[in-house]
Parts: C-alpha cells; sequence; structure tokens
C-alpha cells in the first residue's frame, strides 16, 4: 500500500469521482487510498458496507453453526455441569446468541468511528466529521470479505473456532490460557490490515499526513489488545501470564 507522507496537513485533495459499491470493495483491497479519497468525499455510503458485513457474518454464521458453534456450544455447557435436559432447554435460546450478536457490526463501526474522531480532533488538531470517520471505518472492514474467505474454510478444515493468522501459530498450544498468548493471538494479517486502513482514511477525512493518523490508530488498537488481553485473564477460568 503506497502511502505518500510528504503532503502537509488539512491540503484538501481534488474532488473525486463517485464510485458504485462495487468499485469501493475492489478498490479498498487492491487501490486503498483512491478509495478512502472517495469514501471521504461521499461519506453516506456507509450503511452499504455495513448492510454488506452484517450479511457476510450471516453466512459465515450459517456456514459454521451446526458443525462447529453449536458443538463448542454442547461441549461448553457439558464443561459446567449441566445435565442432557438442561442442555436440551437452552440449546434453542442459545443458538440464537450469534444471531443477535449481528446487531454488533454497526456498533462497532460507530464506537471505533467515535474514537477516531475524537482523536484526531482533540488530539492531532484535525478537522473532519464524524460521518466521514464512520464511512472509513465500514469500509476498512471490507477486508473482512477476503479474512472470511480465508478463516472460515480453515475453521471448517480445523473443526474449530479457533483460527489463527498471525504469530499465534507458532506458540505452542498449551500457552493458550496465557497472557502472552491472548495478546499475540490479536496480531493476525486482517486486524492489521484493517488498522492501517482506518488510519489512513481517518488521515484523508480529518486532512492529517498519514504518519501520524495511523500512528494514533495504531496505538489506540494497541492498548485495546492490551486491555481485552487483560480482561481475559480476569474472567473465569482465565489464567495469568
Amino acid at each position: 500500500m503506497e502511502v505518500r507522507d510528504d503532503a502537509p496537513d488539512r491540503v484538501a485533495p481534488d474532488m473525486p469521482e463517485p464510485a458504485s459499491f462495487l468499485t469501493r470493495l475492489i478498490d479498498i483491497h487492491l487501490a486503498p487510498e483512491r478509495a478512502l479519497r472517495v469514501v471521504a468525499a461521499f461519506p453516506r455510503t456507509w450503511w452499504q458496507p455495513t448492510l454488506f458485513l452484517i450479511i457476510l457474518g450471516a453466512v459465515a454464521i450459517y456456514l459454521t453453526m451446526d458443525r462447529l458453534i453449536v458443538p463448542e456450544m454442547i461441549n461448553s455447557m457439558v464443561e459446567q455441569g449441566l445435565s442432557d435436559e438442561q442442555i436440551d432447554d437452552s440449546l434453542p435460546v442459545m443458538k440464537f446468541i450469534p444471531w443477535a450478536a449481528l446487531i454488533l457490526v454497526p456498533l462497532q463501526i460507530l464506537v471505533i468511528a467515535l474514537v477516531a474522531h475524537l482523536c484526531a480532533n482533540l488530539l492531532l488538531g484535525g478537522v473532519g466529521a464524524y460521518l466521514g470517520a464512520v464511512s472509513v471505518v465500514a469500509h476498512s472492514l471490507l477486508i473482512g470479505v477476503v479474512e472470511a474467505l480465508v478463516r472460515v474454510p480453515l475453521m471448517l478444515a480445523k473443526e474449530s473456532l479457533e483460527v489463527y493468522l498471525g504469530p499465534a501459530l507458532l506458540l505452542p498450544a498449551d500457552m493458550q490460557e496465557t497472557l502472552l498468548f491472548r495478546v499475540i493471538a490479536q496480531f493476525d494479517i486482517f486486524t492489521i490490515w484493517k488498522v492501517l486502513l482506518i488510519g489512513l482514511g481517518v488521515a484523508i477525512v480529518y486532512r492529517l499526513a498519514p504518519r501520524r493518523a495511523i500512528a494514533m490508530m495504531v496505538v489506540l488498537w494497541l492498548i485495546w489488545v492490551l486491555a481485552t488481553a487483560l480482561l481475559g485473564g480476569l474472567a473465569p477460568g482465565g489464567a495469568g501470564v
């Protein structure tokens, strides 16, 4: 991904031409700067990638529900000591939870965009609208299309929901309950890709130098990684370092 960082902050680029959703979907993978400049210029398109991501999540749930999600739910309830009757009574409700979780897709987009908006404006002195951040985040998360094409077949082949696409692959299985593993497991290629794209998009929307905006998003993401890893260790069954 080629990013020019020699331009001063707050220099407005020429207005790009509008592009179809399919064009933006392709460009976010192959020509991200061009795609994000279009997104920044036409932020009201945010709903298209958001709806697409919800549909993508629904397809992934459909493909993995019976083979992976339900068996893991049953195993978890067995480990908790539930009887067969209790499991049978709880399973219909438990099967509904992954579908209900699809509402987290737009919520995730809105929250990430809000954090980026506040930090870009207050910390970096950028000038931009929240809607632009929402559209940038929604389009950046479209990297999840390629991620799903890689991750779901690996899940089905491995018969497990736990598939790692980063340095966690190199760690032994007996480290999975440690803080170090929980941190490293979040360093996968697709997550890093998304963070870098959001940073580039923030730079465009708020008229900032790309290096500053990307660095900001990387720092925010690292804080999130550490916080979730620590909270995971505090959960029931969580382990220390």
